[in-house]
Formats: C-alpha cells, structure tokens, sequence
C-alpha cells in the first residue's frame, strides 16, 4: 500500500498532470456553463418551465409552457418553434407509449411464426421471439414528459469523453514512462518489491486518479444541469425520456444515471490498463503516443464506420467507443448474431468488457514482470538500414538535425504512414451524388453561367413542355392499350415518367434563377455548386475536421521531440556550447519542421483535392463566390476560384504556424512527456472537440485549418491568436531575439 500511495504522490506532485487536469476541468465548466439546448430562450424561461412541470397534468403541460414563454420570449419566429415544436412530439410519444410498446410485441409476435419464407428456429425467427419477450417488464410503465435538458447534457457528453480520453492518455504516460525517462526504472526492477508489487501499485494510483478525475470532469456536467435546467423527478422511468423510449429495462432515471458513470468510469479503467500495456512494452515514449493514437483511431473508425445491421457489427460493440457510451447501449433493445442465436447487445458488451479487464490485467502484469520492453528505435532504426543508403559519419550541423529527426525521431515513419492514410482515404471516398443533384447539374450544364433571356427563354419552353407531359400522362392513364399497342404504350409512359423525375430538379433551377434575377449583384451565375461546396466544407464540418485531426497528430509525433528529447537528455546545455548550438540550430530545425508542415499538409488534403477536381464538375471558376447558394452572404467581390485559393493558401500556412508552435513549445519543454501534452491539449483536443460540437469551430486555430474561417471566424480571434504564437516564439527565441533586437538597434 505504501508503494502505491508513493506512485500516487508521484503522480500529483507532477506539474504537467496537474496543469493539464486544471485546464479541461475549466474548459469542461465553460462548455457545460454555456451548453444552449434552445437557442435564444434563456435559461430562466426553461426552469420555470420546469418547476411548473413537476406539478403539472400531461394534458395542460403544453398550454402552460406557450404561457410561460411568452413571458421571455420576444421573437415571433422563436414563438412560433418553442415550445410547440420542442415538446408536442415528445409529449405525444410519452402519451402513446403503451400503445408503441403493444405494437412492437405485436408486430414481433406476428414475424416471429412459422412462414414459407422463414425456417424453424431460424435467426430471424428466433430474433422477433427475442424481441416480444425483451419488452416484458416495461409494458405497463407510465412515463410522464419533463424537459429533460440536464439530464441530456450529461448522457451525451462527447466532449467531456474527449477530455477524459485525454487525461487517462497523460495520465498512463506519466505513471508508466517516468520511471524510464529517468533511468529509475533499471533500479527499481532489482528491488524486492520492484516488479509485481511496483506493477500493483501503479495500477493502483492510475485507477484513483481516473475514477477522482471521471467524478469531478462529469460531475461538474451533472451539476452545471441540475443548477441551469433540473433534473426532474428522478424516480420516473426511464422510459419519461424521450430518447430512452425504446428501453426495455425497467429502472428509474436516478439509478440509469449512476449505471451511466459506472459504465464510464470501468470503461476509461480499460482504457488506462491497455494504455499501461502499450507504455510498459515500449521503452520510447513517441512510440508509446503514436501506438495508442492509431489503436485510438481504428477503435473510432469501427464504431463510426459499422453498421448495426452489417455483419461485423459485433466490432461496434466489443471497442472503447462503445464502452464509453452506454447510452448507446440502453436507450433501445438490440441484439447481435452470437452462433446463430439472438444475445442482447448490452449483455455482449458487458461481458467482453469482463473478459478484456481480466486479460489485460494478466497481460500487464506478465509484461511489466518479464520487462521485456521493446526498443521502437533500434528495431525501427534496423528496418530503416535496409531501404535507406548506409549514412557515412559527417560532421554537417544540417545532416545530423535532418538524420535525427526524421530517422532516430521516426519523423519519416509517420510521415509514410499519412501518406498511406491519405491514399486509402482517397481509395474510400465516394462522390455523394444522388438522382436530383445529377439532374440539377444537368440544366446547369444546358444553361450555366449568366443568366441571359435565352435562359428565361428555355426555362419557359421546359415549363411548357412538363405542363403537356402532365397532361399527356393522366390521359394514357385512363387509356387501356390494345394487346398490340401494349409495348409502344409502356414505353411511352416510361419515357413521362423518367422526364417526371426531373421536375423537382427543374424547381430547385426555376427558384434559383429567380433569386439570381431578384439579386442587385447582376454578375451572379448558375454554377455546379456541389463540387464547391465539398472542396470549401459548406455543407459540413465534421469530415474536414477529422483530416485536421490526423494532420496535428502526425505534426505532434514528428516535432515534438525535435529538441525537447535533447533537453531531457541534457544535450541542449552541450550543443549551446558550439557554433551553431543556439540561433542557427534553431532556425535549421525550423526550416525541417516547415518541411514536415507542408509535407503533411500535400499528404492530408492533396487526396480530397485530387478526388473533387476528378469526379465533380467544376465549372465557372469566374463565377462571383455569392454564385454559390451556401455562400450567398459573403461580403466579398472574390471570384469562386480566388476564393478557393485563399482558403487552401490559409490552411497551408495555418499547418506552417502550427508545426513551428509546436517547435517552439518542444524547444520550451523539460522533457518529451510535457511537449507531448502542450501540443496535443492546444491542438488535437481542440480539434477533436470541433467533431462531437460545435463549440470551438469558432476558436483559436480552428476555423484557419479547417477553411471556414471567413465564414465562421471573428477579427478578434485572428489577432488573439496571432498575438499569442508571436508571444511564444519570441520567448522560444530567447537570446536569438534578443541580439538581433540589439543589431537593429546600433543600426538606427
């Protein structure tokens, strides 16, 4: 016990954990203080609301909320969607509950008979009986409607997830690799109690500080709810919230919400011991970041990517992804094909979630007792000798930074692996058209660009023709064809019907036109917009996000350790002895991150580039940008191709001033564990938190890498953020910037 409460101390007396623990606790209060679930109806209005709730009948709980929001809401369009539009549905579905129930089991029970298209005992069969008797013990519940923003805040709390996947991942780094970093390692292994009880106790330590850090990161969300919008009556079903409709568990709102942190907490508990594994097995700490960065990316992309109905469903069930959401697994009943039998998706879950905690717990011991740590350097560096030409010993400043960093650092594995990403991810992409947006593309390849009268001219004859095919149509339909006319008659009508299709089309070309004509900016054009929209990120963020994501990550492997590794080694002081040791050894290794920086860059966005410019037409790169619908209120007089110029040339030079932020902090960093968590927490976080909300596409170096800046960014984040990278590189620059201040000076 003694040991562990020293790994504990260990643990807290670290800096870098501790500063890094501050400031997602504060980031998670600042989200959970200004989560808006309505925007626009203060949070007076929503508690009032619910206050009246409690005491309220289901039949008058709609008229009292109109009452009530008219009191705080001035808007007539915000009257119009709340609360009507908010709570109607959900009441109506609260009140018809019983009736949903009946007809599952109804409908289940009439799929689960004996037919010709169906075998005995099959899946399919055995699955609607498995379904009939799931909703056994809710049939009779009676849920009552209350709004339930609080206890939503806290169930889909991503980002907080985020956070706490982050802290666990600086967390397992610290508690195992230290020890190493130093050299302690070695000496504690010949103790006595330096290998099974040292193993324990760290294990320990890291399981107290990530159930302390999981109570206060989510109990704050939990707090922050139950202040701002209530919690309800906790002893309710379940089934009261809407989006737990479809449960089949018969439990009270109170006790789902402590199964929820329970579910978290020993899923996070997972995470930190397949963490301890992969830092335990290999000596270098880079490798042990980018190990767990690419098992953290294939666990996501299988939830995301994997259908419930697919047949490898069961990989959604059984990876961190789900374990960590277990609202995913309660708010509806599912099962998965286990040997051709029906097993709820809840039991499957928690049952590999026993069996991964007991193997990984014997794995971790087994591992940290042999010590057989893996040296990713030298068996990488081995691998390296083979594909590259022996390098002779040289004294070149420039070659020994290059060699280091992109063969000792590994900067040049990564950057082979993003390359293949970026090829795979080029492999999968797909073009997204469907059936409307080809035939919109078609009027627009008749009559794109200015429009003329002989567009007006040919929108009026199409008008004309659609008119005399509709009434050809219904006349054929009360026609009955003679036996010999029967094939020219079917014909016919496939030939109306297909020209039909392209009505919605035609509106869609009718309506943008009128707005064309109707706006004062006469230079406006019709244009293919869906190319434009998907090389600019109009239509969604998300997808652009995550490639900014994969960017900083390979970005924090390859720069990282650029001179934080000579700093934690003491090499630093030896080199600023030398020559070249301090203004020119910097400048170099900016010019080699600048170097990776565009690297990067080409590898994650070249692909996406490549693939639009091949499969979408893009046309009329003279157009005025406005030309494009979603971008009808920019305040510019860009053409759409300067405009797509702009947004690529601020994405490439926003990955330029990352990679040197992320040097100038490896330059700042005692050791490569604090340049590992500065870097990530200023930007993969960030980024990361852009995916599950859209709270920081606004802020700091967001919206730049990901190209919505002109859209979505404020002048006073430009400047914040341009002041603070011009701070940290003139304290990174240290005597550099000081001398030549001094040579300007004696020059004036």
């Amino acid at each position: 016990m003694k040991i562990a409460l020293y790994e504990l101390y260990k643990a807290l007396k670290s800096k870098v954990l501790l500063i890094l623990f501050v400031a997602l606790f504060l980031l998670n209060l600042a989200l959970s203080a200004t989560y808006t679930p309505v925007l626009g109806v203060p949070d007076e209005c929503i508690r009032e609301i619910n206050k009246v709730y409690l005491s309220t009948s289901e039949e008058e709980k709609l008229s009292v909320a109109e009452s009530i929001a008219n009191k705080y809401i001035k808007d007539n369009v915000l009257q119009n969607i709340f609360p009507d539009k908010k709570y109607e549905d959900k009441l109506n579905r609260v009140k018809n509950y019983n009736t949903t129930i009946r007809n599952i089991k109804s409908e289940a029970e009439q799929r689960s008979k004996p037919s010709v298209f169906s075998k005995e005992n099959s899946f399919t069969q055995l699955s609607f009986k498995d379904i009939f008797t799931a909703y056994n013990n809710v049939i009779e519940n009676k849920p009552s409607f209350y709004p339930d923003y609080g206890t939503e805040r806290y169930i889909n709390s991503a980002d907080t997830d985020l956070m706490m996947l982050v802290f666990v991942l600086m967390l397992t780094v610290i508690v195992c690799c230290r020890d190493k970093m130093t050299g302690m390692a070695a000496v504690i292994r010949q103790t006595p109690k330096g290998r099974i009880h040292s193993a324990g106790a760290k294990l320990i330590a890291c399981f107290l500080l990530t159930v302390t850090s999981a109570v206060l990161l989510y109990g704050m969300v939990l707090l922050t709810g139950t202040i701002r919008f209530g919690l309800g009556d906790l002893s309710r079903c379940i089934q009261s919230i809407p989006q737990f409709m479809l449960c089949n568990i018969n439990m009270t709102v109170g006790e789902y919400l402590v199964i929820h942190f329970l579910f978290k907490t020993s899923a996070f508990f997972i995470v930190v011991v397949v963490m301890m594994i992969i830092c335990t097995f290999l000596k270098n700490v880079a490798a042990a970041f980018a190990v767990i960065s690419v098992c953290s990316g294939v666990s996501i992309w299988l939830y995301t990517s994997i259908s419930d109905i697919s047949a490898y469903n069961i990989l959604k069930y059984i990876n961190f992804c789900c374990f960590i959401s277990p609202h995913q697994l309660f708010y509806r009943y599912y099962h998965l094909n286990i040997f051709g039998k029906p097993v709820s998706a809840l039991t499957v879950c928690v049952i590999t979630t026993v069996i991964i905690l007991i193997m990984a717990l014997l794995i971790y011991f087994a591992v940290y007792y042999s010590r057989r740590a893996i040296s990713a350097s030298g068996k990488i560096s081995e691998i390296f000798s083979y594909i590259t030409v022996k390098r002779k010993l040289s004294a070149n400043f420039v070659v020994n930074e290059v060699y280091k960093t992109a063969i000792a650092g590994k900067a040049l594995l990564v950057l082979v692996v993003v390359a293949v990403i970026g090829f795979c991810n080029y492999q999968n992409m797909s073009a997204g058209y469907d059936s409307e947006q080809k035939r919109y593309d078609s009027y627009v390849a008749q009559i794109g660009g200015e429009v003329t009268d002989e567009t007006l001219l040919f929108l009026e004859n199409e008008k004309l023709e659609f008119e005399n095919i509709k009434l050809r149509y219904e006349e054929l339909l009360t026609q009955t064809p003679a036996e010999s006319d029967y094939e020219s008659y079917n014909k016919e009508l496939n030939d109306i019907t297909k020209k039909l299709d392209y009505e919605n089309a035609f509106n869609k070309i009718c309506d943008r036109v009128s707005v064309i004509k109707s706006d004062k900016n006469s230079n406006l054009q019709l244009v293919f917009e869906e190319g434009f929209n998907r090389l600019l990120s109009v239509n969604g963020y998300k997808d652009d996000f995550l490639m900014c994501i994969l960017a900083t990550i390979a970005l924090v492997l390859c720069i990282s350790p650029m001179i934080a590794f000579d700093n934690q080694r003491g090499l630093t002081k030896l080199l600023r002895t030398t020559e070249k040791g301090r203004i020119k050894r910097f400048a170099i290794d900016g010019v080699i991150t600048l170097v990776i920086s565009a690297i990067v860059f080409v590898a994650v966005w070249l692909p996406e580039f490549v693939f639009v410019m091949n499969n979408y037409k893009l046309s009329f790169l003279d157009a005025p940008l406005q030309s494009i619908t979603a971008l009808y209120g920019m305040q510019t007089n860009e053409t759409i191709l300067q405009y797509i110029i702009r947004v690529y040339l601020i994405r490439f030079f926003s990955m330029l001033a990352c990679g040197f932020f992320m040097l100038c902090v490896s330059k700042l960093s005692a050791n490569l564990i604090t340049a590992f968590s500065v870097n990530i927490l200023l930007f993969v976080l960030p980024l990361g938190l852009c995916v599950v909300s859209e709270s920081f596409v606004v802020i700091w170096i967001c919206p730049y890498l990901s190209g919505t800046a002109e859209r979505s960014a404020s002048p006073a984040n430009l400047i914040i953020t341009v002041i603070i990278f011009i701070g940290l590189i003139l304290v990174a620059g240290g005597e550099g910037v000081k001398k030549a201040v001094e040579k300007i000076g004696k020059r004036f």
